[in-house]
């Protein structure tokens, strides 16, 4: 199992859609800079400058943020909150993230994303919201995508996922992805994505018809089986962990040995080939050497 970096869930299964979990609340709604946020216009004496260099870039915040430039620097008002903590937007009280992720300033969005492009990004409507790199409804969505791929493999059986239009291991309906596997309402992700016939779990699983296992009432948090009230609060905090794997990265490297041995198998024909027009062709001047 390959483990990514952290997203947003995409869905607290124990009953809380996710667009609900990412909604910006009164008591996270401070607003400050954004970090890691392009810097914005300041007013510029000549090729001197009273901030450091890496402010003085002249360019406005990107509108999707919904930021001001304050001192150089994408701010967020008092009344918003920096969602994520880092590279975020400005969200409101009361609404949520619609940055996805994806880019757009070469090529559209993605059509799985269900979004729009602005200033380069692709970004959701207003009666939408990101979680999971896609737009959901805001009231009550979720993610759809595991991280799985099917381009070159089917969706591992254990994500529960079907392969949609675009090779991605997606969830259908009435399922929502959470660490890298569908689960419906009530329910909590209890696969960790590791086979176990040659051997062991990790993570506090078990190994049950081949497949390591959350047991009991335990869920997978994307790194161990815990309590429900242990998963609450990893899903809260934003620390549940996707998974990716199905073809992925070994699909796409089985693909290119593939390619690899084609080339070869040509070159080598092609080798041959030369060698046999050489052969011919010294055998032509041995011959009329010799009738001389």
């Amino acid at each position: 199992m390959l483990s990514l970096c952290f997203f947003a869930i995409g869905f607290l299964a124990l009953g809380t859609a996710a667009s609900d979990l990412n909604t910006c609340t009164a008591d996270n709604a401070k607003g400050g800079v954004i970090h890691g946020a392009m810097t914005c216009s300041y007013g510029l004496s000549g090729s001197t400058c009273s901030l450091p260099a890496e402010t003085c870039k002249v360019r406005e915040c990107n509108a999707w943020r919904k930021s001001t430039c304050s001192d150089a620097l994408c701010t967020c008002a008092a009344g918003q909150c920096i969602m994520p903590d880092v590279n975020g937007e400005c969200v409101d009280e009361g609404d949520c993230p619609k940055n996805t992720g994806g880019t757009c300033s070469v090529v559209g969005c993605d059509a799985y994303r269900q979004a729009s492009c602005s200033d380069g990004a692709c970004v959701c409507a207003a009666d939408q919201c990101a979680v999971g790199g896609v737009c959901v409804t805001k009231k009550g969505g979720c993610a759809k995508l595991t991280g799985g791929s099917c381009r070159v493999f089917g969706c591992s059986s254990w994500r529960s996922a079907e392969c949609n239009a675009h090779g991605k291991c997606a969830c259908g309906a009435g399922l929502c992805a959470v660490a890298g596997q569908c689960v419906a309402l009530g329910t909590c992700p209890r696969y960790t994505g590791d086979s176990c016939n040659f051997g062991s779990c990790s993570g506090n699983s078990q190994c049950i018809s081949g497949q390591c296992q959350c047991s009991g009432s335990t869920c997978w948090t994307g790194q161990e089986c815990v309590s429900t009230e242990m998963f609450m609060d990893a899903a809260l905090s934003g620390t549940i962990v996707e998974t990716q794997d199905d073809g992925g990265f070994m699909g796409t490297m089985l693909v290119l040995a593939l390619i690899g041995l084609v080339f070869a198998s040509f070159a080598v024909r092609k080798l041959s080939s030369a060698r046999g027009a050489g052969a011919i062709a010294a055998d032509s001047y041995q011959h009329l050497d010799s009738d001389e």
